[in-house]
């Protein structure tokens, strides 16, 4: 697990209202105890042992943390409002184009 995967979790938790950020919390200690178990492994992997639920720990690892960026996009994406939006008046533009219009059409 990176350093900078839980410093992005912890920067998006700070964005949204307290539900993301309880649910930011729960996927933060899902990667620490999933990558925690699936380090315990590695002395195992190294010898040439069979690990057997080392993959498993670590795709969970990798969905948890794609579900929450995707979360994390569903959430900026319901914020968004034509004269209010949760993203910055440079990301609404971005994003947006001028008022809900996409800015390539």
């Amino acid at each position: 697990m990176s350093l900078f995967i839980v410093l992005a979790i912890m920067a998006g938790a700070t964005a949204q209202g307290r539900r993301f950020r309880v649910y930011s919390v729960a996927t933060i200690l899902t990667l620490l105890v999933f990558g925690a178990l699936a380090g315990r492994d590695a002395p195992r992997l190294e010898a040439g042992e069979p690990t057997p639920w080392l993959g498993v720990m670590e795709r969970i690892n990798i969905y948890a943390y794609l579900l929450w960026m995707a979360a994390l996009a569903v959430s900026l994406t319901r914020g968004q409002t034509c004269g209010r939006s949760r993203l910055s008046q440079w990301g609404r533009r971005l994003v947006l184009g001028r008022c809900g219009r996409s800015a390539n059409a």
